[in-house]
Protein backbone atom coordinates (compact mmCIF):
# COMPACT_ATOMS: atom_id res chain seq x y z
CA UNK A 1 0.00 0.00 0.00
CA UNK A 2 2.80 2.41 0.94
CA UNK A 3 4.64 1.73 -2.34
CA UNK A 4 1.47 2.37 -4.31
CA UNK A 5 1.00 5.73 -2.57
CA UNK A 6 4.61 6.68 -3.37
CA UNK A 7 4.14 5.68 -7.00
CA UNK A 8 1.00 7.78 -7.31
CA UNK A 9 2.68 10.74 -5.58
CA UNK A 10 5.72 10.56 -7.85
CA UNK A 11 3.49 10.40 -10.95
CA UNK A 12 1.54 13.43 -9.77
CA UNK A 13 4.80 15.32 -9.18
CA UNK A 14 6.02 14.41 -12.67
CA UNK A 15 2.75 15.57 -14.19
CA UNK A 16 2.76 18.83 -12.22
CA UNK A 17 6.35 19.67 -13.12
CA UNK A 18 5.74 18.86 -16.80
CA UNK A 19 2.63 21.02 -16.83
CA UNK A 20 4.56 23.91 -15.25
CA UNK A 21 7.23 23.53 -17.93
CA UNK A 22 4.62 23.71 -20.69
CA UNK A 23 3.13 26.82 -19.17
CA UNK A 24 6.54 28.51 -19.02
CA UNK A 25 7.29 27.59 -22.64
CA UNK A 26 3.89 28.82 -23.72
CA UNK A 27 4.50 32.22 -22.09
CA UNK A 28 8.01 32.59 -23.56
CA UNK A 29 7.13 31.33 -27.02
CA UNK A 30 3.35 31.65 -27.43
CA UNK A 31 3.24 30.55 -31.07
CA UNK A 32 5.91 27.83 -30.98
CA UNK A 33 4.77 25.43 -28.27
CA UNK A 34 1.23 24.34 -27.77
CA UNK A 35 -0.40 21.92 -25.34
CA UNK A 36 -4.18 21.70 -25.63
CA UNK A 37 -6.12 22.53 -22.48
CA UNK A 38 -8.13 19.31 -22.72
CA UNK A 39 -5.03 17.12 -23.15
CA UNK A 40 -5.26 13.81 -21.28
CA UNK A 41 -3.04 13.30 -18.23
CA UNK A 42 -1.27 10.07 -19.20
CA UNK A 43 -0.03 9.46 -15.65
CA UNK A 44 -3.60 9.24 -14.42
CA UNK A 45 -4.45 6.43 -16.86
CA UNK A 46 -1.32 4.32 -16.49
CA UNK A 47 -2.08 0.88 -15.08
CA UNK A 48 -0.83 0.43 -11.56
CA UNK A 49 2.28 -1.68 -11.37
CA UNK A 50 1.54 -4.62 -9.12
CA UNK A 51 4.56 -5.78 -7.18
CA UNK A 52 4.48 -9.26 -5.71
CA UNK A 53 5.66 -8.83 -2.15
CA UNK A 54 8.01 -11.36 -0.61
CA UNK A 55 7.24 -13.44 2.45
CA UNK A 56 9.81 -11.42 4.40
CA UNK A 57 8.17 -8.12 3.47
CA UNK A 58 4.70 -9.43 4.34
CA UNK A 59 6.05 -10.63 7.70
CA UNK A 60 7.67 -7.25 8.34
CA UNK A 61 4.39 -5.45 7.70
CA UNK A 62 2.90 -7.42 10.58
CA UNK A 63 5.83 -6.51 12.88
CA UNK A 64 5.68 -2.73 12.62
CA UNK A 65 3.86 -2.23 15.95
CA UNK A 66 6.45 -4.14 17.96
CA UNK A 67 8.50 -2.04 20.34
CA UNK A 68 11.84 -3.73 19.83
CA UNK A 69 14.59 -3.74 17.15
CA UNK A 70 12.45 -5.87 14.80
CA UNK A 71 9.66 -3.30 14.96
CA UNK A 72 12.19 -0.52 14.33
CA UNK A 73 13.59 -2.41 11.33
CA UNK A 74 10.08 -3.02 9.99
CA UNK A 75 9.19 0.68 10.23
CA UNK A 76 12.47 1.72 8.60
CA UNK A 77 11.98 -0.70 5.72
CA UNK A 78 8.32 0.24 5.20
CA UNK A 79 9.31 3.92 4.89
CA UNK A 80 12.12 3.18 2.43
CA UNK A 81 10.90 3.07 -1.16
CA UNK A 82 14.16 1.50 -2.37
CA UNK A 83 13.80 -1.70 -0.30
CA UNK A 84 13.55 -4.76 -2.59
CA UNK A 85 9.98 -5.75 -1.59
CA UNK A 86 9.74 -8.63 -4.05
CA UNK A 87 12.96 -10.36 -3.02
CA UNK A 88 13.33 -13.23 -0.54
CA UNK A 89 17.03 -13.52 -1.38
CA UNK A 90 19.36 -12.95 1.57
CA UNK A 91 22.09 -11.75 -0.83
CA UNK A 92 19.77 -9.14 -2.29
CA UNK A 93 18.79 -7.88 1.16
CA UNK A 94 22.46 -7.77 2.25
CA UNK A 95 23.25 -5.72 -0.85
CA UNK A 96 20.42 -3.37 0.08
CA UNK A 97 21.70 -2.98 3.66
Amino acid sequence: MYMMILLIESNEKKYSSTLKGWRILNKKYPNSYYRPDDCLNLFSVLPEKKVKKSKLYNWLIKQQKREDPIGDLANDILRDSSFPVESDSIQCIYKYA
